[in-house]
């Protein structure tokens, strides 16, 4: 039987599943989507990627300062679960479901994903804040973040099961978008009807003032800066291949009609893969288990680059042992991050942890932006074309980006994580 604790963070964690199952296809679908189905420029999508999503990254902060400001009683910053929600619905219906008897324009798409990006704003930083909310234990802090990606992973699965057995794009988003208006505002109710109000939520809240002169000491704080330094550029190094997923097995390995299983094989290898990372993380300290991960992935990813026309069972293998990896790359970072908050409420008095989580996404969002949104541009640079067959020089680049540069950015990553020093004595007394 689970432990009221337990209880609570399984039900904190379960939003993060349609949550996850609405940002995963706009990440790895849905410029395919677009670009194939309603022949918008593969290069116009890239670019508007980048543009909303920095644009995403400038409403964190917003919503991180207001999260910690505007509170309502008995729900604390959860109110802004039930906020942002309708918003969601909404809005994914819409970029998910395009009306098919008329052409969407690059108009229409870019509103209705500038939409569902303040609506998942406004959900997420408070989510993510109220994760550091739960407990103030030093350990359990990782299971805390690690249940919630393990919940984002299985929304993730979810997704790409939709997507892999249906019977095409445009079924496949709106059966997907079905799901998230079903499962989202039942999981965000529940979520916040068992999360009760802590301790820490009893701090001070910042002024405006204050506010600037939190991010004007976040520059002077080195260990920290390493911390987002790294993490934006693993982020950049996943979210590449991310983007890059759908072209790389249609053009490259000729693999279109598999494209879903293999996804769905990568996330239910990161699922499975969960239990070991949080048993390795009694026995390493988080950045060096981080470093652990982010060296297993680039080894296992290198072989990418033997592979391909058709070559299904070794592509396949290297999904299984590569997903591995995303449990403890996605949640050991974030669990860093809720030591800092810790110690920063303890310094100052202050809850913090919306504009924490605001920087944190910030970062994540900026990674994401520039890393697919240039890396689609590129493609367009050397006339990548899904719908005609490609030069040599088009399906080299798409090879560079997929999985080349990633690697590189991660051993980069590696070598800062190293140096950061986390005092785990400290944290834990």
């Amino acid at each position: 039987m689970l432990s009221n604790q337990s209880l609570k963070i399984f039900l904190y964690a379960l939003p993060a599943a349609p949550v996850a199952a609405l940002y995963f296809p706009v990440f790895v679908y849905l410029a395919e989507f677009y670009s194939s189905d309603f022949n918008l420029s593969i290069g116009a999508i890239g670019i508007t990627f980048l543009i909303v999503r920095l644009f995403d990254g400038f409403l964190d902060p917003i919503f991180g300062y207001l999260s910690d400001r505007i509170r309502v009683p008995f729900l604390g910053r959860s109110v802004w679960l039930l906020i942002s929600t309708p918003i969601i619905i909404v809005s994914v219906w819409y970029l998910y479901v395009p009306n098919t008897k008329v052409t969407p324009s690059m108009g229409y798409f870019i509103f209705w994903l500038v939409i569902t990006t303040i609506g998942w704003s406004a959900f997420i930083t408070p989510y993510y804040a109220l994760g550091t909310e739960l407990t103030q234990d030093y350990n359990k802090r990782s299971i805390v973040a690690i249940c919630r990606e393990a919940s984002v992973l299985t929304g993730t699965i979810i997704a790409a099961c939709i997507y892999a057995f249906s019977e095409n794009s445009i079924s496949a988003f709106k059966n997907i978008a079905y799901f998230i208006m079903l499962t989202l505002p039942i999981f965000s109710v529940i979520c916040v009807m068992s999360i009760k109000k802590s301790s820490v939520n009893e701090a001070k809240f910042d002024s405006l003032k204050s506010v600037c002169g939190f991010v004007s000491n976040v520059y002077k704080n080195r260990p920290y800066l390493k911390l987002v330094l790294a993490y934006f550029i693993n982020g950049a190094a996943n979210g590449l291949p991310a983007s890059l997923f759908i072209y790389f097995v249609n053009a490259k390995l000729n693999l279109a009609e598999y494209a879903g299983i293999l996804l769905l094989v990568y996330f239910l290898s990161a699922i499975l893969a969960v239990p070991v990372w949080i048993y390795l993380g009694k026995y390493l300290v988080k950045p060096k288990l981080w470093c652990l991960s982010m060296v297993y992935a680039s080894v296992v990813f290198f072989f990418v680059i033997f592979i391909g026309d058709g070559d299904l069972i070794p592509f396949l293998i290297i999904c299984c042992f590569s997903g591995a990896a995303v449990g403890a790359d996605l949640g050991i970072p974030a669990s860093i991050q809720a030591d800092i908050i810790e110690l920063d409420a303890k310094e100052t008095g202050k809850d913090r942890a919306g504009l924490f989580f605001a920087i944190w996404s910030i970062i994540t969002k900026s990674a994401i932006a520039v890393s697919s949104g240039l890396g689609l541009v590129l493609l367009s640079i050397f006339n990548f074309s899904e719908n005609v067959e490609n030069t040599s020089s088009a399906l080299l680049i798409l090879t560079l980006l997929y999985c080349i540069i990633p690697i590189i950015l991660k051993i980069m990553s590696v070598i800062i994580v190293w140096s950061f020093v986390s005092d785990q004595s400290e944290l834990k007394s």
